[in-house]
Order: structure tokens, then sequence, then C-alpha cells
């Protein structure tokens, strides 16, 4: 964040509020939901490491300021004021698809 220059309480609070969705939602399904986002990252840098173009955004997971942070998709959230609730919410407890 501090890279950034987002280092700021809406923005805390916004990744206070998604490590909360995903804590319950990995717990939920049994399994560390932290994980597959890192392990998604991984795959975004080899694409880039190929040579690959890799698009802005992946659908509503634009809408998550973690994906954001990590590297995940290219687009701040909350400049853009894209909804968190469509990637991931309590309600729907599954894992999110990343594409």
């Amino acid at each position: 964040m501090q890279a950034k220059n987002l280092y700021n309480n809406k923005y805390l609070e916004r990744l206070e509020i998604e490590a909360d969705i995903i804590k319950y939602i990995g717990d939920q399904l049994n399994d560390c939901l932290f994980a597959y986002f890192n392990t998604f990252k991984h795959y975004i840098d080899l694409f880039w490491e190929c040579g690959s173009i890799v698009g802005p955004g992946r659908g509503s997971a634009t809408g998550f300021l973690s994906n954001y942070l990590l590297g995940i998709t290219q687009l701040d959230p909350i400049r853009w004021n894209l909804p968190y609730w469509r990637f991931l919410n309590k309600e729907r407890a599954e894992l999110p698809e990343l594409y």
C-alpha cells in the first residue's frame, strides 16, 4: 500500500473487510483461502515473465482491493468505486473464480 501511496484509513478498512470475508469463507470450506490468492499471484507473475499479455481485470475479481495490491488485477477498485461483494461475500461461501 505504501508503494502505491494508498496507506490510509479508507484502504485499511477495506482490507479488513476483505480479510474477514476471506477468513470466513476459508473456514466454511475448511481450507486456507489466503493461499489461493498467493497461488494465483504466482501464476500471474509467470504469465508476465513469459511475455504474455495479462488484462487489467478478472471480472468481479477487479472489485477486490486485495487482488489489486497483490498484482492480480491492475485497477484500483476504490478509485473506480467497484463493489467487492460481487467477487466474494459471506452469503456465497465458495471458491472465487479468478480467470
